[in-house]
């Protein structure tokens, strides 16, 4: 449990291993299943973190299809 968090962990800093977020999650999210409240905790950040990125695509593209409506 402890050592798939860690995993996750070097994967989300880039420490031992090149940086690479859909690992990070899948170490982390093994963790959090398994009990690891940390884990759990980064988990629900990751969902956060995705959740205001896809808002925030979702507003640049409202504005650019705004933006080419008024011309």
């Amino acid at each position: 449990m402890l050592a798939q968090y860690n995993v996750g962990y070097g994967y989300d800093n880039g420490e031992g291993v090149g940086k690479d977020r859909k690992k990070a999650f899948s170490w982390c999210l093994k963790s959090a299943e398994q009990g690891n409240a940390v884990a759990q905790l980064n988990v629900g950040q990751f969902y956060q973190a995705s959740f205001l990125y896809i808002s925030l695509l979702q507003l640049d593209l409202h504005q650019l299809i705004q933006s080419y409506l008024d011309q």
